[in-house]
């Protein structure tokens, strides 16, 4: 039952569509989509949470590391998102 990563990101989907400022779904349904292997689409869910929870170490930290696997057209994504985790770390 566990590991199905495919149903639980159209679940955060529909979560999403619903309510489309609920970072927690759009994180989560970042990690869903990239253990699907869907990359970009990932990136662009986790760059959502990251603009609705800016505060949030685990969102810039997810978002650092899904930017990494999206390829080179995301490296400015990532370094962006590096200098918003180190900013949160020292706070």
């Amino acid at each position: 039952q566990l590991r199905q990563f495919g149903r639980a990101a159209r679940a955060f989907t529909r979560v999403v569509q619903q309510d489309s400022d609920n970072g927690e779904a759009w994180n989560n349904l970042a990690r869903c989509l990239h253990e699907e292997q869907h990359a970009k689409e990932a990136t662009f869910a986790v760059a959502q949470a990251a603009r609705l929870m800016r505060d949030s170490w685990r969102v810039w930290d997810n978002y650092v590391h899904l930017s990494m696997l999206a390829g080179p057209e995301s490296v400015q994504a990532t370094i962006s998102a590096m200098a918003r985790l180190l900013e949160l770390q020292g706070k």
